[in-house]
């Protein structure tokens, strides 16, 4: 262990020796030259105050100009904006459905995964616990938002991915006073 120990001490007299006088540090300024570390920096100054220019509306389309959005891609009626209308929103609730075979569900060859970016339909549920009829409810269903209507609710919502309205189907489940949409999602791919 003596002889480790000797060996040691003579490497370092080596290096020191080898070393350049000029370059040789203390142990001091050893210490001050390492990497500095996050709590050896000082505090930045004091933040100073900015002020920022009022917003000039260049992000927005004026009324004359022609525009970035399509008036069918502008939802012109809200209702949460809509002090004057006292109707309720419905509860309503998204669901995803996918058309699996034995050979996706079994084996895992095709190209389908659980994600909703595989799903062929959107279903939508509307509980209308008030509602007495199905006659009662007006309904249009356009490729990006659903307006239902009625006496007793009112229901305007941008949907989550566009839809082909030619192939949905509406059902209204009387017992449990339930309105299901199924629309059929148009894929870009």
């Amino acid at each position: 262990m003596a002889n480790m120990m000797s060996m040691a001490d003579q490497y370092e007299a080596l290096a020191k020796l080898l070393q350049p006088q000029d370059t040789q540090k203390s142990e001091g300024e050893q210490a001050r030259s390492r990497r500095a570390q996050p709590f050896d920096q000082k505090p930045p100054d004091p933040v100073e105050q900015i002020l920022v220019a009022e917003p000039t509306g260049r992000g927005r389309p004026s009324a004359t100009s022609a525009g970035i959005w399509e008036d069918d891609e502008i939802l012109h009626q809200v209702t949460a904006g809509n002090s004057e209308d006292t109707r309720e929103t419905p509860s309503f609730e998204f669901l995803y459905k996918q058309a699996v075979t034995s050979t996706e569900a079994f084996l895992g060859i095709m190209d389908k995964d659980a994600s909703s970016a595989c799903c062929e339909d959107l279903d939508l549920r509307i509980d209308l616990p008030n509602a007495n009829s199905l006659s009662e409810l007006d309904l249009d269903l356009q490729p990006t938002k659903i307006l239902l209507t009625s006496p007793t609710y009112m229901l305007c919502l941008p949907l989550p991915h566009t839809i082909d309205d030619k192939q949905s189907s509406a059902k209204w489940v009387a017992k449990k006073k339930q309105l299901t949409l199924t629309m059929r999602i148009v894929r870009d791919h």
